[in-house]
């Protein structure tokens, strides 16, 4: 369909909006107070005197309009006004349906997602009328449907939240635009869906289980829902559901603080959508009820999730778990947030500028058109512009880095794509994190958890001894992402045994982790023992540019394999050149008799290689060959299979490419070697020498020998004795690296069962009523005086304002009223029947009704409404 034109007004507003924040160094009228996000962030105390009051106050607006044309903010307005454009001159790819059914069709939280967006443009810039009226259709599209659930998906309320959110920061921020009876159809929308999500909050996973996507996705908007309902005079019922909100996310924040490495079990990707509301909650508790998580450990730490799992080039993450190449939401306003109100150093603002420098902006890494503004407001709102962009001291310098909660370790993040900028990523855990793990099988907060039926980590992979290399910041070896939850996806081993275990394979007749999932779906806990299984990391050392990681993952295999430990060692030996061993030690009654291995790439296909008896594979690029050569512990090296597999239809990664090596196993223990080389390194030769608990492996390359000697035993007992030790030998010159661990290295349990849990949310949800107590003494200023207002004086919690009937506007004073240049075109005709209960759309194919909220409220929004028409007269 081809996009309508914009109108020549909207167009010259647009452009003269450019045109401002490209002039350099441009006056800012913007006081010192009203310029410092923080102070948004500062608790109300209830005092509101009219919308916006749900991310800041209306003393604020003339402090945030003013920032938009200050060279401070120049970088996230020139994004609303990018985003503003788009979308108008693309109408019909971005604005709602009218039909129901077409609404209700495909996921649709684009509409919700972009509306808060195209909202807060329109507010930062009230004199752009085409930016206001597209705003306001828009309103109109969203308001006129029965329900904003997604038809395939009745019972995912999901949807709901996404829209309910938008819509609330929309109506919020354009309330002074609109007139007496939008206003009255917008709240009766607002006032339907935060409702229902209420009475779903004691039905559905996302008003129990923690630390996953949905939960804050949906609390978080029955919060927004609530507290702008409540500022409109609705303070009874929306009290009652702010508070249920306000519960549910007390208690995942107390869970969060048990995660002690900043990180989230869903990877960066997932990670990014729940933070993004988490951290939403954590501004509104403080603003709106002086409920601060300022000591929050996971708060403090969270910095490292974005930091330390980027890639060289800042263009893709560690692609843990359901994952895309990089993030789902911002992290541009997570980052923001992050320095304003936790580091204050300028790091997260210098992270937020770099990753929007460097992100794709078509293709590969790009951000998704339903994702790409969602969080553009947050980012303004947040942003401190007296926090000077600083990197973290050792930016730049490859570090190693071990989120002991999540089991990952990460070595090169964030340094510039060039030659030798190198990452490693390595994946070894308990499922769902070190703290979820511990809280289930310790029963943690036994008022509140109930096993795996309070949690649900669904987007698990069987990734246990994951193992991801990017040579000169190439994409190398990388995981299987957003795709089926298959074991040979994720770059870890699989094995043949006889007779075949019981349950249904995936790949007959390879056996992989028990949370492989063969069709597609999500990984389940609750009725299932996969979760009591887990790998571990032991070891993790890096001395000049050498790195050594190991990790067991036998614990992620079912126990009749008879595999008694699965170790895997990682070996950077230089920035180009990686060496992987598995240990397979099988006990003696173990039927396994074949092991598979597997390494993957999205982007490229794998080609043959050969080197003397060395079987190898390829990827030429540009640049130069990346390869990888395989032997065993008898110095065989089998001929690869190599497989360009699509993904099943449906998944955002159209497919992968994958390299597959077969070895035979013997008892007890077997050793499996791989190399993996950039294209500055010409491998030489490949051997394995085996001892008894023990195996050297020789790596010549251009010339140079590594010899890494890695002990075979799963535990050593002595804090003397080595798990590795790496002789680089070079002429006469020799370097000797040696890493030690012990049983302690692996993933360290969280902090601990906290026994007053309990009381200390009764104490922080007893300062809501505080504020409810506050806000329901308001007075109606309006009940006896029309306080100056020329048609209508709307009253609101301490305050009052003045409206127009439908055809008129308010002038400058906000006191008068003048008839409208312009009539826009009717909304969808809304009838209310009292006999039904229900309201009726007449735009749309077929019957739709849409549910009014209880009575009480009924009667409540009826009297308003009647209120403001005799006021009129």
């Amino acid at each position: 369909m081809t996009p309508l034109p914009v109108p020549l007004a909207m167009r010259t507003t647009l452009t003269t909006t450019m045109l401002l924040l490209l002039l350099p160094n441009l006056p800012a009228s913007l006081a010192a107070e009203d310029g410092n996000p923080a102070q948004f962030g500062k608790f109300q105390d209830g005092v509101y005197d009219r919308h916006p009051a749900l991310f800041f106050s209306a003393r604020d607006v003339a402090g945030l309009r003013a920032s938009a044309g200050a060279s401070s903010h120049a970088h996230i307005a020139s994004r609303l006004r990018e985003a503003a454009l788009t979308m108008m001159e693309r109408r019909d790819d971005h604005l709602p349906p009218w039909d129901p059914l077409e609404f209700g069709a495909i996921w649709n939280e684009i509409y919700g997602n972009n509306l808060a967006a195209m909202a807060f443009y329109s507010f930062l810039y009230p004199e752009d009328a085409g930016a206001r009226d597209f705003t306001i259709e828009y309103m109109d599209r969203m308001a006129a449907q029965p329900n904003w659930l997604v038809t395939l998906y009745p019972k995912d309320e999901v949807p709901i939240g996404h829209s309910l959110a938008g819509f609330a920061t929309a109506y919020d921020l354009m309330y002074e635009h609109l007139d007496s009876t939008r206003r009255s159809k917008y709240l009766v929308a607002l006032v339907n869906s935060t409702e229902y999500m209420y009475r779903m909050s004691f039905i559905r996973g996302w008003g129990f289980q923690y630390l996953q996507n949905h939960q804050p996705t949906n609390a978080v908007a029955l919060l927004m829902g609530g507290l702008v309902i409540m500022n409109d005079g609705y303070h009874r019922e929306a009290a009652v559901w702010v508070k249920q909100a306000m519960s549910i996310m007390g208690k995942s924040m107390f869970i969060t603080n048990e995660v002690t490495d900043g990180s989230l079990n869903e990877g960066v990707a997932y990670g990014s959508y729940l933070s993004r509301s988490l951290l939403k909650y954590i501004f509104f508790a403080k603003r709106h009820f002086n409920i601060s998580h300022e000591d929050n450990i996971w708060v403090k730490k969270h910095f490292d999730f974005y930091y330390r799992s980027l890639q060289p080039g800042f263009q893709r993450t560690v692609g843990i778990s359901d994952s895309n190449y990089n993030w789902y939401y911002g992290p541009e306003a997570h980052l923001v947030f992050l320095d304003t109100y936790v580091l204050r150093d300028g790091s997260g603002n210098w992270l937020a500028s770099i990753i929007n420098t460097f992100r794709p902006k078509n293709g590969t890494g790009a951000s998704f058109r339903a994702h790409r503004w969602c969080t553009l407001h947050l980012e303004y709102i947040w942003y401190d512009a007296t926090l000077t962009p600083t990197p973290p001291p050792d930016y730049g310098t490859p570090a190693l880095h071990h989120f002991e909660s999540w089991g990952v370790v990460t070595y090169g993040s964030p340094q510039p794509a060039r030659v030798n900028a190198t990452f490693v990523g390595f994946k070894s855990g308990k499922i769902g994190g070190a703290a979820v793990n511990d809280i289930v099988r310790e029963k943690r907060y036994p008022e509140w958890v109930n096993g795996w039926r309070n949690f649900n980590p669904g987007h698990e992979h069987p990734d246990q001894n994951t193992f991801i290399f990017a040579p000169n910041g190439v994409p190398f070896i990388v995981e299987g992402l957003y795709g089926p939850k298959f074991t040979w996806h994720s770059n870890v081993p699989m094995f043949s045994t006889n007779p075949l275990p019981a349950r249904q394979l995936c790949k007959p007749p390879w056996v992989g982790q028990m949370v492989e999932v063969c069709d597609w779906n999500w990984v389940t806990c609750e009725k299932s023992s996969v979760c009591n299984f887990n790998g571990r990391v032991l070891a993790a050392a890096e001395q000049n540019g050498t790195v050594f990681i190991r990790g067991d993952s036998a614990d992620a295999y079912e126990a009749g394999l008879g595999l008694s430990s699965l170790v895997r060692d990682v070996v950077l030996l230089n920035p180009q050149l990686a060496l992987v061993v598995d240990h397979v030690r099988l006990d003696a009654g173990s039927a396994v008799s074949g092991a598979a291995s597997f390494f993957h790439n999205l982007d490229w296909s794998f080609e043959q290689e050969e080197k003397g008896i060395l079987h190898g594979a390829k990827i030429p690029r540009p640049d130069g060959d990346y390869s990888l050569y395989w032997t065993d512990d008898q110095n065989r090296s089998p001929r690869a299979l190599l497989v360009d597999e699509p993904y099943p239809p449906g998944f955002q990664i159209k497919g992968t490419h994958f390299v597959q090596i077969e070895f035979g196993v013997r008892k007890p223990l077997t050793r499996l070697a791989y190399v993996f080389l950039g294209p500055a390194m010409a491998l030489e030769s490949l051997v394995m020498v085996p001892r008894e608990e023990s195996v050297d492996v020789v790596v010549q390359v251009n010339g140079q020998t590594y010899t890494v000697l890695l002990n075979s035993q799963l535990l050593v007992e002595s804090a003397n004795a080595s798990y590795c030790e790496v002789t680089h030998g070079s002429g006469d010159a020799k370097k000797t690296f040696r890493a030690t661990g012990s049983a302690t290295a692996g993933n360290a349990s969280s902090p601990g069962y906290k026994g007053d849990h309990v009381q200390r949310l009764a104490e922080s949800l007893q300062l809501l009523d505080v504020v409810f107590d506050k806000i329901a003494e308001d007075v109606d200023e309006c009940a006896n005086s029309m306080q100056g207002c020329e048609q209508l004086c709307v009253n609101t919690i301490g305050s009052f304002h003045c409206a127009c009937r439908p055809g008129f506007h308010l002038d400058a004073n906000s006191t008068a009223c003048l008839v409208s240049p312009t009539t826009r075109a009717p909304v969808t005709a809304v009838t209310w029947t009292a006999a039904t209960d229900r309201q009726t759309t007449a735009k749309g194919s077929g019957a739709r009704t849409r549910r009014l909220p209880d009575p009480a409220i009924l009667t409540l929004l009826t009297a308003v409404v009647a209120a403001a028409a005799a006021r009129s007269l």
